[in-house]
C-alpha cells in the first residue's frame, strides 16, 4: 500500500461542535478510511497552522479511494478546505530520483534551446 497525507483546516461548524461536545474524531476517522481501502492512521494531529490544522498520514490502495474520502471530507461541511498528497519514504523518493537522472541526459531546457537558435 503506498502513503499518503491529508491536511485539511477546520471550519467554524466543526469548531462549534466541537465546543458544544468535544470529542476525540479519531474512531470516526478511523471508520471513514476503512471504506476506502485505508490503514488506520499512522499519524492523526490538530495543528496552530494558518492554511491547514488538521494532518493525517495513513497508508492506502491507490489514488481514487483518497480522493473519494477526501470528497467525502469535503461534503461534510465541516471543512474549510482539504488536500492530499502522496508521502514517500526516502528510499522511494531516492528511486524516483535515480529514474529521473535516467531520463534527464535527453531532456533540453528552454535556456539551451534559446542558445541554439
Amino acid at each position: 500500500m503506498k502513503k499518503y497525507m491529508i491536511y485539511a483546516k477546520t471550519n467554524t461548524d466543526y469548531a462549534a461542535g466541537m465546543i458544544t461536545k468535544p470529542q476525540n474524531r479519531f474512531d470516526p476517522a478511523n471508520k471513514l478510511a476503512s471504506q476506502f481501502n485505508s490503514s488506520k492512521p499512522i499519524e492523526f494531529l490538530f495543528t496552530n497552522g494558518d492554511h491547514f490544522n488538521f494532518i493525517t498520514i495513513f497508508t492506502c490502495k491507490d489514488d481514487e479511494s483518497v480522493s473519494a474520502m477526501t470528497q467525502v471530507m469535503l461534503a461534510s461541511g465541516q471543512w474549510e478546505s482539504v488536500n492530499w498528497s502522496r508521502a514517500y519514504e526516502a528510499e522511494e523518493m531516492k528511486a524516483i530520483f535515480e529514474h529521473a537522472k535516467k531520463g534527464m541526459h535527453s531532456y533540453v531546457t528552454t535556456m539551451q534551446a534559446a542558445e541554439t537558435s
